[in-house]
């Protein structure tokens, strides 16, 4: 089970700025790249494995990336 928090940074710094939307870059890329790749049928476990070398990811971000896209592509 994951649990969200919501939150709201303040007082963040111009180069703090630069990695947040940096981080944000490298997540989306990655799911978007997931959702790609389940469209053509590759293994989710494959797919895991690939995204974490791929974005620089562990292995629990890259699940997190497949899952939202899998999410995502079957409307769940």
């Amino acid at each position: 089970m994951k649990t969200t928090i919501k939150a709201q940074l303040v007082n963040v710094l111009e180069g703090h700025t630069d990695i947040i939307n940096h981080m944000m870059l490298v997540w989306c890329s990655a799911m978007r790249y997931a959702f790609n790749q389940l469209k053509r049928c590759v293994p989710k476990g494959d797919l895991e494995k690939e995204i974490a070398s791929k974005y620089n990811l562990n292995i629990r971000q890259a699940k997190d990336a497949v899952e939202d896209a899998r999410q995502t592509s079957r409307g769940d």
